[in-house]
């Protein structure tokens, strides 16, 4: 049975440690992972037996998987669409997707300046983006 952990009345700390002690391997699906929070469990992982696990076609010996599903902030969603040139377009489908969210919602276009304005602008956020 799936667990919610608050950090106030269950703390996950407390409660992975111990799930992993009855455990035999592990999978993590996460919206948000920090590695400084990985020691608090790192020693229970490196104690598993390990299991073998169907991923397509074949059964590799697994210990723990961990699914890390980030999603882009607006602002980055932003900054990505200076990434395209000035032919780009954002389809009707981006646009429903953006506007799911009003609190975080942001209607963005290709700048229709002269390339010469364009390009510098798009350099400098390309170069700040950090992947």
């Amino acid at each position: 049975m799936p667990k919610i952990y608050d950090n106030i009345e269950h703390h996950l700390s407390k409660g992975l440690s111990e799930t992993l002690n009855l455990s035999k391997r592990c999978d993590f699906c996460v919206g948000y992972f920090n590695l400084r929070g990985w020691h608090e469990i790192a020693d229970k992982i490196d104690e598993l037996d390990g299991m073998m696990v169907f991923e397509k076609e074949d059964q590799p010996h697994r210990y723990c998987r961990l699914l890390v599903g980030m999603q882009k902030l607006p602002s980055e969603i932003l900054k990505d669409s200076f990434l395209y040139d000035e032919t780009y377009l954002i389809d009707q489908a981006e646009i429903l997707r953006l506007k799911k969210n009003p609190n975080q919602s942001l209607i963005s276009s290709t700048p229709s300046l002269p390339n010469t304005t364009v390009s510098p602008m798009r350099n400098w956020i390309s170069s700040s983006i950090t992947t």
